[in-house]
C-alpha cells in the first residue's frame, strides 16, 4: 500500500508542477519584449473598497477611439492600437515609439455591473471605475439567540 501512496504524491507534484509551468507559458505569452525589457500590455493596478473596484491602466500615446473595454460578469478585457503617427509633411528619423497592438483579459475577484461602469482616459492612464453587483456586496448577517 505504501507504494501506491508514494506514486500518488509523485502524480500530485507531478500536477502541481504542470499548472505551475502553464502559468509561466502564459505570463510569456502575455509579454512583448523591447530591446531586453519585457512590456505587459497595459499595466494595470487594481484597487478594491466594499461598493466598487478601481481599474487603471497604463495606455501611452493611445487616443480613446483606439482603446475598446468589454466587461463580462467577473472578466475585463481591454484592447487597443497605438499607431505610429507621422506629421504631414515630414520623414522619420528616428523611431523609438513603434506602433503596437495589445489585449488582455483581466480576471476580477467579484462580478462587477457593466452597466454602471465608466472609464475616463486622461494623461496616458486609463481609468475604471467598476461598481459591484449586488450579489458580489458583503452583507451582515444578523445573529438570533434562541
Amino acid at each position: 500500500m505504501t507504494k501506491w501512496n508514494d506514486v500518488g504524491r509523485a502524480f500530485t507534484t507531478m500536477e502541481a508542477l504542470r499548472r505551475r509551468m502553464g502559468a509561466i507559458f502564459d505570463e510569456f505569452d502575455r509579454s512583448q519584449t523591447y530591446d531586453n525589457a519585457t512590456w505587459e500590455w497595459p499595466a494595470v493596478n487594481l484597487y478594491d473598497n466594499v461598493n466598487s473596484m478601481v481599474m487603471m491602466a497604463e495606455v501611452p500615446g493611445i487616443h480613446s477611439n483606439d482603446l475598446d473595454v468589454k466587461i463580462h460578469k467577473n472578466t475585463v478585457a481591454i484592447s487597443g492600437t497605438r499607431k505610429a503617427y507621422v506629421p504631414e509633411g515630414y520623414t522619420v528619423h528616428r523611431r523609438e515609439r513603434e506602433a503596437v497592438e495589445f489585449s488582455r483579459v483581466y480576471t476580477l475577484p467579484c462580478e462587477v455591473d457593466p452597466i454602471k461602469t465608466t472609464a475616463i482616459l486622461k494623461n496616458g492612464v486609463l481609468s475604471l471605475n467598476l461598481p459591484k453587483t449586488q450579489t458580489s456586496m458583503p452583507r451582515q448577517i444578523n445573529i438570533k439567540t434562541g
